[in-house]
């Protein structure tokens, strides 16, 4: 019965906005109000042409390394790129960082501050990420501790050839850490019996 039309300002990356009803009043034919409840509701914004990127996942054991894809599916040539990534919770640390053939003459490069790695690339000669999809980067992590972690990405900047920054999406990935089955047997003796 009711149709909202909303503009939205030109958004870089997927933003949710929630829409909440603060106050109506529905009535009837004569004016009377009728009792009425209203629902609160998400719209998500996905920005048109934006590029995708993704965040790998595995599985690895205390101690063990993982090597983690960061993948870009893109519709335009990328001619750098920055981001930060985070494993929540923080069981994982940073390990080294490579190029992939997408990005094989570039300058790559990482550095772990707290929680976050900071993740970096371009071209000191002005080349791009040609149009297409797969790895851009691949990340050693070690695990530190049992659990789940999600890695996302935030603040994430890709620009185009004029240094414009282009509209993104992201996708997180999920490591799994286990003891790797080295759990110790005790065995208590107490007074000769075991």
């Amino acid at each position: 019965i009711l149709e909202i039309e909303f503009q939205a300002a030109d958004v870089l990356e997927l933003t949710e906005v929630s829409l909440n009803v603060i106050e109506f009043f529905l009535g009837d034919s004569l004016g009377e109000q009728i009792p009425a409840f209203a629902n609160s509701g998400t719209v998500t914004i996905n920005p048109p042409g934006a590029s995708e990127l993704i965040v790998g996942g595995g599985d690895l054991d205390v101690g063990g390394e993982i090597e983690i894809p960061i993948s870009l599916t893109n519709e335009n040539d990328v001619s750098g790129f920055q981001f930060t990534l985070t494993d929540n919770p923080d069981i994982l640390s940073y390990v080294s960082i490579v190029g992939t053939e997408r990005t094989s003459d570039w300058l790559i490069n990482a550095s772990q501050v707290e929680n976050n790695v900071i993740i970096l690339g371009f071209d000191m000669q002005g080349g791009v990420i040609e149009a297409g999809d797969g790895p851009i980067v691949y990340l050693t992590m070690q695990g530190n501790e049992v659990g789940e972690s999600t890695l996302s990405l935030s603040s994430v900047v890709l620009s185009d050839p004029t240094g414009a920054q282009m509209p993104s999406i992201v996708t997180a990935g999920v490591v799994t850490v286990s003891s790797g089955g080295n759990e110790a047997e005790w065995v208590v003796d107490v007074g000769g019996v075991t």
